[in-house]
């Protein structure tokens, strides 16, 4: 995740979650937990998923939980809150 962002954009920083942040005072700050709900990952359960923050100026600015196993996805912009469940579509 962490590569990714900093491919498309150089100049902004991330934090991990139990990781100290790299240059947290950065215009825009990425916060990330891969694996949230680790331990229910490990165990094959279906209650974790991704998180993924982004901070302008040290205030939220968005954010998306991704639950790969229950195809959903819920996100935020400080306007409203949406969900949807993620539909695969074959050829």
């Amino acid at each position: 995740m962490r590569h990714l962002i900093q491919s498309d954009i150089p100049g902004a920083w991330h934090h991990r979650r139990g990781i100290r942040s790299v240059q947290s005072e950065a215009e825009y700050v990425w916060v990330l937990d891969p694996i949230d709900g680790t331990k229910s990952f490990i165990a094959g359960m279906p209650v974790w998923g991704s998180l993924i923050g982004l901070l302008h100026n040290g205030r939220p600015a968005y954010g998306m939980m991704v639950q790969p196993f229950t195809l959903e996805r819920f996100t935020g912009d400080g306007r409203g809150a949406f969900g949807a469940v993620l539909v695969a579509i074959t050829g």
